[in-house]
């Protein structure tokens, strides 16, 4: 089955005084790059990391013909060296860095790459699921919940729970998730990429915003999940940045080859 794809994207501070979440979607031919960044280092020093990290990999993606995943590994790796050479340059900025997902959406599917806690969330008829993986904390306290040494309480208040495993920092990276097969898609599925601070709502939570608004615009089903962020209040509540993507049938003259 082949696809196209309608999109919109939103942010919020939170309780933050600066937001370091940054995204851009990239278009070509009927194909999108998605490109989302969280920032850490502490203010400045973070939005610089992830607008640095983001554009240096969509620039490398997109420096060859059209877009292609096979170059999801080379722009990591120029979207670190950019990193390292910005600290090399500014060492008052030393400790900066951020997460960063790449997801193409093409005709067929859609293909990933991830580092650090960012989300990939893909809503089917079967329900709502998780599609890469955690370079956090919190995926080890999923864990110690799943083996019943810590409630689900406990795992989701932990001091610890966002201490990041793996980052885009200058040096050597040591976990990602990158998938170069991808997953296909049918009309109707719904891709959620977004910063940690969706975590505010649980997995059955936002499987209710979407069963819910299944019928709105684009636009609007992406400020629902952030409203619904905004409205625990929470009093740490971190930047939340969400790129929604919904697969919608090509029209009856759209066909394209594979």
């Amino acid at each position: 089955m082949t696809v196209e794809w309608e999109f919109a994207a939103s942010q919020i501070l939170g309780r933050r005084e600066e937001q370091e979440d940054y995204c851009e979607v990239h278009g070509n031919d009927g194909q999108f790059l998605c490109v989302l960044a969280d920032g850490m280092g502490g203010h400045a020093a973070g939005a610089t990391a992830a607008k640095l990290a983001v554009t240096k990999f969509i620039q490398t993606v997109t420096g060859t013909s059209g877009l292609a995943s096979d170059e999801f590994l080379p722009a990591l790796n120029a979207a670190n060296k950019a990193i390292a050479r910005h600290v090399s340059d500014n060492p008052h900025d030393q400790g900066m860095g951020c997460t960063l997902i790449a997801v193409e959406l093409g005709h067929r599917g859609f293909r990933w790459l991830s580092v650090g806690d960012s989300i990939v969330l893909l809503k089917t008829q079967s329900g709502l699921s998780r599609i890469n993986a955690d370079h956090s904390m919190a995926g080890r306290l999923a864990i110690a919940v799943k083996n019943g040494e810590m409630s689900a309480e406990e795992a989701r208040n932990s001091p610890s729970r966002h201490l990041l495993l793996s980052a885009v920092t200058g040096d050597p990276i040591h976990r990602l998730d990158y998938s170069a097969t991808g997953r296909s898609v049918a009309v109707g599925d719904i891709l959620i990429i977004a910063s940690d601070g969706l975590d505010s709502l649980d997995s059955r939570e936002i499987d209710e915003i979407l069963e819910a608004q299944s019928g709105v615009e684009i636009g609007a089903l992406s400020q629902h999940l952030l409203e619904a962020v905004a409205a625990k209040d929470r009093p740490r509540q971190d930047n939340a940045t969400v790129i929604v993507a919904r697969a919608i049938k090509l029209p009856d003259n759209g066909n394209r080859a594979p």
